[in-house]
């Protein structure tokens, strides 16, 4: 018996949980704060619940589609941050305020 759709979605996003979610935390650690990367795989996941059944069983290769997801978290975040600092920037905050300096190490992590 195969159960039903729901049952095989949730099965198997639990699988990747326990195969990739270690990876993934590190790589987020790399260019962000612990508490951040962990928020981070939560949402990666999340998106991947969020498909729903059908749109999950369609997705060809979930590992290389949760690499995705978690690529896509990374520039949006970069995105933000580069938003952040620009706006600090025009508000006349400058870079030796130690809030800008945290912003810059996080986008020289984030590019690196």
């Amino acid at each position: 018996q195969h159960g039903p759709p729901v049952l095989k979605h949730e099965l198997a996003i639990e699988a990747l949980y326990r195969t990739h979610s270690a990876g993934l935390l590190r790589r987020f650690a790399r260019s962000t704060a612990r508490d951040e990367a962990r928020d981070l795989v939560q949402e990666a996941f999340y998106r991947l619940v969020r498909l729903g059944s059908e749109q999950f069983q369609s997705v060809q290769k979930a590992e290389a589609y949760l690499s995705r997801i978690a690529g896509n978290l990374l520039r949006d975040r970069a995105k933000a941050h580069a938003s952040i600092l620009e706006h600090a920037t025009r508000a006349g905050i400058g870079p030796e305020t130690p809030e800008m300096q945290h912003y810059a190490r996080e986008l020289f992590l984030l590019a690196s």
